[in-house]
Parts: C-alpha cells; sequence; structure tokens
C-alpha cells in the first residue's frame, strides 16, 4: 500500500473509529465534544502526510503560509494547492475527488455513530452494514481507477461509474437475491451471472496468454493485463471485442433481475450507458495502438453480443 493510499485509508477508519468509541462511552455523538475534537486534531497529521506525499511526488515547492493553510484550514487550502500543482484542470478534478473522500468521511462517521448507538434495528444494521461495503468497495474502485479519474477521456472514466453503478445495483437487490429462485425473472438472472462469470475469466485468460501483457506500454491508465502487446482475435474474441466489458454488462443485467424495481432499472441504464461509453473509447485507444489491424478486426466483430451487438 503506497504512503497516499496509506494515509486516506487511516483517516477514513479514524472517521468510522471516533464515533464509534464516542457512542459506545456516553451512548450519543455530540458535536464539538471532546472525542469530536481529539479525532479532528488526530486527522491534521494525515492530511499533512497525504500532502506531504503528494507535492514530493509532484516536485511541487509549496511556501510556508500553503503549509500552514493546509493544516489550519485544509478545506480552503488543499483545492489552491491542487490547482497550483496541477492546473486547472487536473487541479478541478483532484479537488472533486477530495470533496468526495470528504462526502466519504462523513458517511464512516454517521455510520460509526449508528453503528454504536443501541437499540438498533436489524434492519438499520443491514442498512448500516451495507453502507459500510459500498464505502469500502468504492475505496478499493477509486484507487484502481486513480489514474483514468484523472483522464476524463480515457476508457477508465466511464467504467469506474458503471462499477460504481453496478455496486449499488448488487447492494441495492442483496436482501432478495434468493426470493423465488425459480421464477423466470431469477433463471434468467442466474443465467446471466453464470455468462459474466465465464466471460471474465475466460477474456482475462486470454489477455494475459495471448495478448501477453508489456508494462512498458506507456498508457498509465490501462490495467496490467490490459497493457497486451499482441492482438487477440480468438476464442470470445473472435466474436466479440469487449469480453469483459459484456461480462459486466451481463453481470449488471444479472443483477438488476434479481428484483426489477424503478432504481434499479435507473441503476443498471447508467451501467450500460458507461459500459458502451467505456468501449467507445477503448477502440479508439486500441486504433491507436494497432492501427489498421484493428480496423479490420472491429470489421468482423461485434461489440458486447455475437452476432447481434
Amino acid at each position: 500500500m503506497t504512503p497516499k493510499l496509506t494515509a486516506l485509508a487511516l483517516l477514513a477508519l479514524l472517521s468510522l473509529a471516533g464515533p464509534l468509541i464516542e457512542a459506545g462511552a456516553t451512548g450519543r455523538v455530540e458535536p464539538f465534544s471532546k472525542f469530536g475534537l481529539a479525532e479532528a486534531l488526530l486527522s491534521l497529521p494525515l492530511i499533512y502526510w497525504w500532502y506531504h506525499v503528494d507535492k514530493h511526488q509532484l516536485n511541487y515547492q509549496a511556501g510556508p503560509l500553503m503549509n500552514v493553510g493546509v493544516v489550519a484550514l485544509s478545506i480552503l487550502a488543499l483545492p489552491v494547492y491542487f490547482i497550483r500543482s496541477r492546473g486547472w484542470k487536473r487541479g478541478t478534478i483532484a479537488t472533486a475527488l477530495a470533496a468526495l473522500v470528504l462526502v466519504v468521511t462523513f458517511a464512516l462517521g454517521e455510520l460509526g455513530e449508528q453503528i454504536g448507538a443501541a437499540g438498533t434495528s436489524d434492519h438499520e444494521k443491514h442498512e448500516v452494514i451495507r453502507l459500510i461495503i459500498f464505502a469500502i468497495v468504492s475505496a478499493y474502485f477509486i484507487y484502481v481507477s486513480r489514474k483514468s479519474l484523472f483522464r476524463p477521456r480515457s476508457h477508465g472514466f466511464p467504467r469506474f461509474f458503471a462499477w460504481e453503478s453496478i455496486l449499488a445495483l448488487a447492494l441495492l437487490n442483496a436482501p432478495h437475491w434468493t426470493e423465488d429462485l425459480f421464477s423466470f425473472h431469477q433463471l434468467v438472472s442466474w443465467l446471466f451471472l453464470i455468462i459474466s462469470i465465464f466471460l471474465v475469466v475466460h477474456g482475462v485468460r486470454l489477455l494475459r496468454v495471448i495478448g501477453k501483457p508489456d508494462q512498458n506500454r506507456s498508457d498509465a491508465g490501462l490495467l496490467a493485463f490490459e497493457r497486451t502487446s499482441h492482438l487477440v482475435t480468438v476464442g470470445a474474441y473472435k466474436y466479440i471485442r469487449h469480453p469483459l466489458y459484456s461480462s459486466l454488462l451481463f453481470l449488471a443485467w444479472g443483477v438488476f433481475l434479481k428484483h426489477p424495481s424503478l432504481p434499479g432499472l435507473f441503476l443498471v441504464l447508467i451501467a450500460s450507458f458507461c459500459l458502451l461509453l467505456t468501449a467507445k473509447i477503448d477502440e479508439s485507444e486500441c486504433l491507436q495502438h494497432f492501427g489498421n489491424a484493428y480496423q479490420t478486426y472491429m470489421q468482423g466483430t461485434k461489440k458486447f453480443i455475437p452476432f447481434l451487438f
């Protein structure tokens, strides 16, 4: 784990543990309490640690005023630092990501308070658990997509939002996973999930064995197994260009069919749109890397479903 990720993980843990300890010790969480003050003081070194490592990585020379500002008034100083160290475009994206981290820490604080509160119903406990899972998995998605999130035109940018939509959909339908197991929508759901598992295992294996990933490939936004040096045109890739995105598409609709609903339909449509956008951008990147060979390959294949689409 990198130092910056360690600092963020400790900050998240502190945000969750602080209210949890206070609720357990006093039975309630009060604003501006001694526990809250202690949590705020402990968070300052973690924020400064992240900032110190980040400016060192960027070779940015910050003045004393900036250093003090990050500690004394982080919410105002950090956006200024992001723009000065990265420029307006990347700085704005970094500020948005920092705002997302702030929202996550507030959410974790609320979760800590709810978990520590006495007399919580089973339903509320399940809701809290799902929120915790969403926060933890989202943090992992952010880490995996950290380079792509600074490059909105890369295929990893819309893919991140597809992952998030599918995660939210899975947690939304989690209580209904095994209801009416032999109903039509459940049978179709299980079929889609089986197809999804096959495609991701099969697709990743072909990329590693046939594609021969080259870690020297210049595109920093690619995941390790995506850095292929050879165009893969066998197996599932003989019929569709994006078995891995197809896997996510089948996963999204398979999870949706566990318990069809309007909120679920909204999420699955967002995931589907993001995956379409991901595939479109990915094809542009592949055309740049593989040239005419990929153009010829596109003419004889479909995007997600053999012979159809």
